[in-house]
Formats: C-alpha cells, structure tokens, sequence
C-alpha cells in the first residue's frame, strides 16, 4: 500500500479542484460537462490502485517460518553434559560404578563421592537450565502463535478496507454521473410539451442511466473492465450533449432540427 499512496494522494487532489465542479466558489453541485473525461480518469486509475493493493493483499501468506529463537532459550549451559540426553542415567552409571571399586584408603572413597556430587551438581544445573529452556522456547513459540495471528487479522482487515473502499468509490462516481443525469432531466423538464428536443433529451438521459448502472453493477475482478465501463458512460454524456448543442442551434437560427436516425441514436446511447 505505502507505493501506491503518493499516487492515490495526488489523484484525490485532482478530484478535489474546483476548477472541475460547478460553481468554482461555495458548496459544488455537479462536475462540469467538459470536466468528465479528466474526473473518471482519475477515478479509474483511483479504482485500479485499490484493487491493485488489495490483490496484493489477499496474496499475502502469514505464517510462522522458524528461524532461531530470540529468547534465552538460545543459551546453552555449558557442562560436559551435551546434547538432550538423561543426566541421570550417567549420574546412576557414575553412582553403581563407584560401590564397585575397591578403595584403598578412605581419601579415595571420600575423593569419590566428591566426584560422583560434582557430576550430581553439573546434571542438576543442566537440568534447570534445559527447563528454563523449554519453558522460554514454549513462551516464544507461544508469541510467535500470536503474532501470526494477529499479522492474519490485519491482512483480512486490510483486504475488506480495500474492498469497501472501491465499492464506496463505485458508489461515489454513480451518485456525481446521476447529479448530471438529473440536471439534464431538469432541463428537459422546462421544455415545452412537443418540443423537438425533448425526445432526444430523454433517450440520452436513459442512455446514461443505463451506463451508469452497467458499471454500477460490476462486480468483476477486472479494475480495468469498470473504467472501460466507466469511459462508455462518458462517451454517451458527451455524443449526447453535442447532439442536443447542435439540435438547439439550428433551432435558434430558425431551422428545422433534422430527425434522429438509428445512428444518431446508437451516439446517444454509447
């Protein structure tokens, strides 16, 4: 995500000039007619930046992978006691062994069970130490369990944020475009009954709501297919406004506005 956000940053910037809604000063109403091919590019290559981090995302894998122990568990106590064999079976082997020897003198028997305590003392601090060991490796691998699952809470968090946050984007450039929709059925709304722009006012207004939906709806996995969905909208917007310009000129110069034919139509609708 962090890559991407001075991207992100910068497009919402862009959104956010008012030299694209109209008014320019107060609370913006609607984009300007001739501001939508900017505004839905930047909404676009906004949607494929979500849904790029969010692919990402959804390919993370957290998991314990091991490594060295970062506890105390890592210390050794040195003795010549190695490995994780039973200190108390050399210890007994140390303690039978001695009754079988015959001694000399009492120093020697003494010097024995000296020895055969100095190897009780060396098994019983490997001992400690390999429990206070275990007991500290079990604490860490009991953290280590933590982490993963809390780095898997956090990944899932993310992936839904993301999520919600295209879908609130599909909703925000749906409310803009049927704004626009509804300021162009307002106007239509102030012609005459049988005026001759009336009729194709109204197909580009269902031509746009029927794009606007159309993308609306998608719930594809492709950010490039809902931009593409995205364009078609714009396309219809602005074939249908330069129609009705046209149409409105003739009519101002006294001329019969010519008849729509299916190409014309097919123009105002996408």
């Amino acid at each position: 995500m962090k890559p991407r956000l001075p991207r992100m940053l910068r497009r919402v910037d862009t959104l956010m000039q008012r030299k694209y809604w109209d008014p320019e000063t107060g609370t913006p109403e609607r984009v300007k007619p001739d501001a939508w091919p900017r505004i839905v590019r930047e909404i676009s290559a906004l949607g494929t930046e979500l849904h790029g981090a969010w692919k990402g995302y959804a390919k993370a894998d957290i998991r314990d992978r091991g490594g060295r122990m970062r506890t105390s568990g890592n210390r050794t106590y040195q003795s010549f006691y190695s490995g994780w064999g039973l200190p108390y079976q050399s210890w007994q082997h140390h303690a039978l062994g001695r009754q079988s020897i015959s001694f000399r003198t009492q120093y020697g028997e003494l010097h024995s069970y000296w020895n055969l305590m100095r190897n009780y003392r060396l098994g019983w601090g490997w001992r400690t130490s390999v429990c206070t060991n275990c007991e500290a490796r079990r604490n860490e691998l009991k953290d280590r369990e933590t982490q993963v699952e809390e780095g898997r809470a956090a990944i899932e968090t993310a992936t839904a944020t993301l999520r919600q946050q295209m879908l609130a984007l599909r909703v925000l450039v749906g409310a803009m475009q049927a704004e626009e929709e509804q300021y162009i059925a307002d106007r239509l709304a102030e012609l005459p009954r049988g005026h001759v722009l009336r009729e194709p006012a109204q197909e580009l207004v269902d031509a746009l709501r029927q794009a606007r939906l159309e993308a609306e709806r998608y719930d594809g996995d492709s950010s490039s297919r809902w931009g593409q969905l995205l364009r078609d909208w714009v396309r219809a917007h602005k074939a249908g406004l330069t129609l009705l310009e046209k149409e409105a000129e003739k009519l101002d110069e006294g001329e019969e506005p010519a008849p729509a034919d299916e190409g014309d139509e097919t123009d105002a609708g996408g």
